[in-house]
């Protein structure tokens, strides 16, 4: 009898001493006296169910967005899963039909009918069909049913892929100063140079001595200031067709177009 009851999934080992190297009065032994030998670290099968329900570990996007990926603690039963009503994802709020529910390991993947895209806020609740163990639920080998969820957070981790578009390009006050403003913030650790830029007052090319980035700004520093009235025009060119390592581009690396 263990003064401590042993769990679930613990390793057992058990020593035993025979008293002395002859037959001894108090000892393992058969009924004839003779005693059975010492035992050291001998494994002993732990026969305790496993009666720990399943814990959810992540709950992430695929990277194209077609699935949302629930990984918990443990394996769970694959030949008696989940079916797609228990679980509702929602979208910035509004619900994406599941398709379908497939478990491997200790994940189950839910199949989205709409791709979920960069930047949306994604969550997930589960519903457990019933307070008991079910015969189709998320659940551990053992049959123990997972807990229910109610709009956990999912990780979008869908790339951004879309470009910066230009909302607005301005003079500041004292017209030293071109603000070119994009709809999303910039990358200021990488920004344009000054070459990649033509600004022109009435017609006349001015000289672009620097470039600062701020969130969602780039600033063209002028050589000569712009004054009241006079017509203001910019060219832009992106380096290459592809994305590049100084550009105007988000934070994901995606290059603004050319203007």
């Amino acid at each position: 009898t263990l003064a401590t009851p042993g769990i679930n999934g613990e390793t057992v080992t058990v020593d035993y001493t025979d008293p002395t190297a002859g037959d001894d009065t108090t000892a393992t032994q058969d009924i004839a006296g003779n005693d059975a030998a010492s035992l050291s670290n001998q494994a002993v099968t732990n026969n305790v169910p496993d009666m720990t329900a399943p814990s959810l570990v992540s709950a992430v996007t695929s990277s194209n967005g077609t699935t949302v990926i629930l990984t918990y603690d443990e394996s769970l039963d694959s030949a008696n899963p989940p079916v797609a009503g228990d679980f509702v994802v929602n979208t910035d709020g509004t619900p994406v039909v599941i398709t379908g529910v497939t478990i491997s390991g200790s994940i189950a993947t839910l199949t989205l009918a709409s791709p979920v895209t960069n930047g949306e806020a994604v969550t997930v609740s589960y519903a457990d069909p019933s307070v008991a163990n079910d015969v189709n639920a998320t659940q551990d080998i053992a049959g123990n049913d997972a807990a229910s969820l109610s709009n956990q957070a999912v990780t979008n981790n869908v790339p951004d892929t879309t470009a910066p578009s230009l909302v607005s390009a301005a003079t500041n006050g004292n017209g030293t100063t071109v603000m070119l403003t994009y709809d999303e913030g910039l990358d200021s650790a990488n920004p344009p140079g000054t070459t990649d830029f033509v600004v022109n007052v009435d017609g006349t090319p001015v000289v672009v001595t620097g470039i600062t980035v701020s969130g969602s700004t780039a600033n063209l520093t002028l050589a000569t200031p712009v004054t009241n009235g006079q017509t203001v025009t910019m060219d832009y060119a992106d380096p290459t067709t592809g994305d590049d390592s100084n550009a105007t581009q988000d934070a994901a690396g995606n290059d603004a177009a050319d203007l």
